[in-house]
């Protein structure tokens, strides 16, 4: 075995011993391994989310093409080291030839690919992240092929002053090629190590990003069809108290427009009968006016008719909620995705600020839906009274009947009496064209009133579719982020419980809301005051960075805490108010919808999904932070053991080396300066602008010309509901600063109305007749608060569209504003209708009273 070691060993394509040769083919055959590595990344993607396939599709040939090309160059440096064959040019010429294939391939060779990349993610960040790569690669390249063309120049007067001696004499080797001409190679591949896995971090960051958007879009996509299935069941819901509608406006027809004729003057029938004048003169008219009573029950019918036509459309308003939910998403969920694939500095911290939100958009969409199926639901209750006062006043027109007709039959001389019913019998003509008109009043008004409801909803559903080094300061820092994690997530938790908790509660309300105000005014504590201390801690040990971005998120949850806080607060208000009415905590529903308004609970709501929405930015910076505290310590015992390795190879280098002690150095590069590529969105919107939404606003003007002043005191009330706008990208400072995970694999080799109501009593024949002329007030006010559901809307879903022209100016929308203005229009001849055949009749129903009363 000794005399083995003992023989020359052949090394750089000449036979002869050469110090740094073993060297050479250690580092080379590391080299291997790390061009290997360039290769192994890869993903599956299953979203189908063609974006995604064809980045990874490019990232991966960069990844194979950098194993095709740089893999021969690793062998034969390796080789190269063994080699006593040579020949020397050949050897040396095919080493040559792959540094230049390599450098051709990083210099342009993949600029197609590059390309594609750029395109397809819509940014350059990865192409930026790759031109720095290959640019320090290619100047090690350059090196590399410096230093190798070098070595063969040595070896050629190595061989040449030899002779014809074999091997090569040590002396002859050492003369010849000096040791830093070996470590100078053994320089360039170490340096090429270095470098090389920069591309594979491109690589396989790029690819892990693809693989996070790949995984949210699948999770939203089951989101999207949970939202589908909600949507169902609440349209579901809305049909079936559809039905309850339409029954209960059957109802209060049919059972208070009083006693039909025949029933009425059945115990006087004979004796009206036995007078020829009532026969020639006034039986006609009062068989008309039965015929009319009599056809009501008939004309109720076409009121479950009318809903039944409602509720079958209803779930025509949307043809497929999938589709139109995976189009409203499509914007924000490719803004997000981008962020994400893009592979930017603040990538990871945006799009964990804000995929949250998109994700949340699914529940507060189908959350509006609920509320605009709950408004209309609730307008519609509305009907039933102004239904059930028309036919109160129908009532009127048989309530003085028999109390008419025995007045006459009181008269003993025949004449007279035939008089007093030639007298009476022009009004009762009148009375029965009167209950006609009344009848089909309530018939079109329900027509009317379920086409406009309809369209109302179909506006509302159409509208209401975002460190240091040194292993002490990583245990301070990791101790100020687990005080703040843990301070934070037992606080806001508590806030979670008490809403919780408040929702299920039929206790009193200053106990139901108490522990809400408790647990949100401790976590409002912490935020504004209670962290300073572990933030304070973390600014002296850092920058600024991880508290920067703390007080980012923490000032949303704030913000949105403050506002919930309002809410509920004011809910309490209508609350107590509510409880007051009904004189119990069990409060009827009635009650419950007159004073606490749906738009209310709605917020609530939305409040509540925002500010959990908005959790999850927080615990991610603390883990984000916390995350990176365990890559540095780990960093620190790799370089420990590496520093350990290096000295192990120094020393060999030197017992190797002898008297020719030589210096290692090893190239510095210059660390590039970062661009912030975070921009803040800045959106003013001070008015609404129309110019985009030409068929909604020609619609408008004509619909708001067309409404009619109902009485004075009675204005119009629209509520604006703003959607909250998905930012696009905000500046914000993280705690590894911009580019912070790809600058750390770059250099670690080397270093987000009531309205009050009035009566008055008069003498007999006046005061029943303006007593009912009171109640058509009533009929005309509930039937003005229906017209006002017309356009109370009008405003918010202007305001909508004007920021989404492209999905509002169609036909389909202006179709459905346009309906509504047609409903309005038939409201506005129902009430002049009315108040018409009502004046009339009550005109009738006074001179046949004042007539009797002659007759007496």
């Amino acid at each position: 075995m000794m005399s083995i070691l003992a023989y020359p060993r052949p090394d750089f394509a000449i036979n002869g011993v050469v110090s740094g040769s073993v060297t050479v083919k250690t580092v080379a055959t590391g080299l291997s391994a790390d061009i290997a590595n360039a290769g192994i990344g890869t993903v599956n993607l299953t979203s189908g989310y063609t974006v995604l396939s064809t980045l990874s599709t490019s990232l991966e040939f960069i990844g194979d093409e950098i194993i095709r090309v740089a893999a021969p160059l690793a062998s034969q440096l390796t080789n190269l080291s063994i080699d006593d064959v040579g020949p020397i040019e050949t050897v040396y010429a095919a080493i040559n030839a792959s540094i230049i294939q390599f450098d051709a391939l990083i210099d342009g060779g993949l600029n197609d690919t590059i390309a594609n990349i750029y395109n397809a993610a819509g940014t350059d960040y990865i192409v930026k992240q790759f031109a720095d790569a290959f640019k320090s690669t290619k100047l090690t390249l350059d090196q590399l092929i410096k230093a190798v063309d070098q070595l063969k120049s040595d070896v050629d007067k190595a061989r040449t002053a030899a002779g014809s001696t074999n091997p090569i004499p040590s002396a002859t080797i050492r003369a010849n090629i000096p040791a830093r001409t070996v470590n100078s190679v053994i320089t360039a591949i170490r340096n090429l190590r270095a470098r090389v896995p920069l591309i594979t971090y491109v690589i396989d960051s790029s690819l892990d990003n693809l693989h996070l958007v790949d995984l949210f879009i699948i999770e939203l996509q089951n989101e999207v069809e949970d939202g589908a299935a909600r949507y169902q069941q609440s349209y579901q819901a809305f049909q079936f108290n559809l039905d309850v509608e339409s029954t209960s406006v059957n109802t209060q027809l049919t059972t208070n427009y009083g006693a039909n004729v025949s029933t009425i003057i059945s115990g006087i029938q004979t004796d009206l009968e036995n007078n020829a004048v009532y026969i020639s003169d006034l039986q006609t008219n009062i068989n008309s006016l039965s015929s009319a009573y009599e056809s009501i029950d008939t004309e109720a019918d076409k009121i479950a008719f009318a809903f039944n036509i409602y509720s079958t459309n209803v779930p025509n308003l949307i043809g497929n909620i999938m589709t139109e939910l995976a189009t409203r998403l499509c914007n924000p969920l490719q803004t997000v995705s981008k962020v994400q694939i893009a592979n930017a500095g603040f990538s990871d911290f945006c799009f964990s600020k804000y995929s949250p939100r998109v994700f949340s958009l699914v529940q507060l969409t189908v959350d509006a839906f609920d509320m605009c199926f709950e408004k209309e639901l609730a307008r519609l209750m509305n009907l039933s009274p102004v239904v059930e006062r028309i036919a109160t006043q129908i009532s009127y027109n048989t309530a003085d009947l028999l109390s008419n007709l025995n007045v006459c039959l009181a008269i003993v001389d025949p004449t007279a009496e035939g008089a007093c019913f030639t007298t009476i019998a022009p009004y009762y003509a009148v009375l029965a064209t009167k209950v006609t008109a009344h009848t089909t009043t309530v018939i079109n008004l329900v027509n009317a009133e379920t086409t406009a409801s309809f369209n109302r909803l179909g506006a509302c559903l159409y509208s209401s579719l975002s460190l240091v080094y040194g292993y002490p300061l990583l245990e301070i820092v990791k101790t100020q982020l687990i005080a703040i994690a843990d301070n934070f997530t037992q606080s806001a938790l508590a806030v979670s419980n008490s809403i919780d908790a408040f929702a299920l509660s039929n206790g009193t309300l200053d106990s139901a809301f108490g522990q809400f105000n408790n647990a949100s005014g401790e976590l409002f504590y912490l935020i504004t005051q209670g962290l300073t201390g572990y933030l304070n801690e973390l600014d002296t040990k850092l920058d600024k960075s991880i508290s920067t971005m703390l007080d980012d998120a923490l000032q949303e949850v704030n913000s949105e805490l403050i506002r919930l806080a309002v809410l509920m607060d004011s809910l309490k208000a209508k609350l107590k108010l509510a409880v007051k009415a009904a004189a119990s905590n069990e409060i009827p529903k009635a009650v419950l919808r007159q004073y606490v308004p749906t738009n209310l609970t709605n917020h609530i709501s939305k409040s509540v999904i925002t500010l959990k929405a908005g959790i999850p930015l927080v615990t991610y910076i603390i883990a984000n932070s916390i995350e990176n505290l365990k890559t540095a310590d780990d960093y620190i015992i790799v370089s420990g053991n590496a520093a350990s390795q290096t000295f192990d190879d120094v020393s060999k280098g030197l017992e190797n080396l002898g008297t020719e002690v030589q210096q290692y150095s090893d190239d510095t590069s210059e660390i590039a300066a970062i661009i912030d590529p975070v921009y803040k969105a800045n959106f003013n919107f001070s008015g609404v602008n129309l110019s985009s939404i030409s068929l909604i606003q020609n619609q408008m003007n004509e619909y708001t010309q067309a409404i009619p002043l109902v009485s004075d005191g009675l204005g119009a009330s629209y509520s604006t509901n703003a959607c909250g706008h998905l930012v696009r990208l905000v500046k914000v400072l993280i705690s590894n600063g911009p580019y912070a995970d790809y600058c750390y694999n770059k250099y670690s080799p080397h270093s987000f109305a009531l309205f009050d109501q009035q009566s008055r009593e008069v003498s007999r024949c006046v005061d029943q007749e303006i007593t009912r002329l009171l109640k058509l007030q009533q009929v005309l006010l509930a039937m003005a608060k229906t017209l006002l559901f017309d356009i109370e809307d009008v405003l918010a879903q202007v305001t909508l569209c004007s920021r989404s022209p492209l999905v509002c100016n169609t036909n389909e929308v202006e179709t459905l504003f346009n309906n509504v203005n047609i409903a309005a229009r038939r409201h506005q001849n129902t009430m002049r209708n009315i108040v018409n055949y009502e004046t009339v009749a009550g005109l009738n129903r006074l001179s046949a009273c004042f007539s009797t009363s002659k007759c007496w």
